[in-house]
């Protein structure tokens, strides 16, 4: 009997030695959807031989992330927003001398994010983008089509900074401020082809699935 009790507590005490190694779950994937304020730098264009003179507007954007580690992510993001402007052009069919409009800007970006992994707290976030924006649907304020009625694509890229606070490992809450920069064809007797884009955006950003 006295044996049989060594044995055993010389096994529960090795037992208790074997260290087990500690399991945590992160997202697979990220999605996130917000809402921002973006003003669009004026764009002369040679093809509808206009200028679109744009307000400011709402813009709203969705993404899709795979991590790269714990604190990066590289996706795809789609922003989408209806522009209010003041087209500028001849008096040809399909445009005006000067009338109010609105046009559809849609953009299609490439994105690596840095920053807001999974640790609590508040962190900074650095996101790089590069892809085509897309300017479509021109109508007048009365319905009416201006332009050629085709969509122009131009090359784009943008760089976004700003906070992002953990609610917990998996879903995150942020504010940036992105800056923008579309490539445009350019118009004869102008030395500039390029127009600024600069969004204010808040959001909410969701962990998908399990990875280990």
């Amino acid at each position: 009997m006295l044996m049989a009790a060594l044995v055993c507590t010389a096994a529960n005490a090795a037992t208790a030695q074997i260290i087990r190694p500690t399991v945590v779950s992160r997202p697979a994937g990220w999605t996130s959807l917000s809402v921002g304020w973006t003003r669009q730098q004026a764009i002369c264009d040679p093809v509808t031989d206009a200028c679109w003179n744009f307000a400011d507007a709402p813009q709203y954007r969705g993404s899709l992330e795979l991590p790269l580690g714990d604190a990066a992510a590289w996706g795809i993001a789609v922003t989408s927003a209806r522009v209010p402007l003041v087209w500028a052009g001849s008096t040809s069919p399909n445009s005006c001398a000067l009338c109010d409009a609105n046009v559809s800007i849609i953009q299609y970006l490439g994105t690596i994010r840095l920053g807001a992994g999974t640790a609590s707290g508040f962190q900074q976030i650095v996101e790089l983008g590069a892809g085509a924006t897309q300017f479509a649907n021109f109508r007048t304020a009365a319905g009416a089509q201006l332009g050629t009625g085709k969509a122009v694509t131009d090359f784009s890229f943008a760089v976004s900074y700003g906070f992002g606070y953990n609610v917990q490992s998996r879903l995150q809450l942020f504010l940036v401020q992105e800056y923008a920069v579309i490539i445009h064809k350019r118009q004869t007797g102008s030395p500039n082809n390029s127009a600024q884009q600069q969004t204010f955006r808040v959001g909410a950003r969701l962990g998908l699935g399990d990875r280990r």
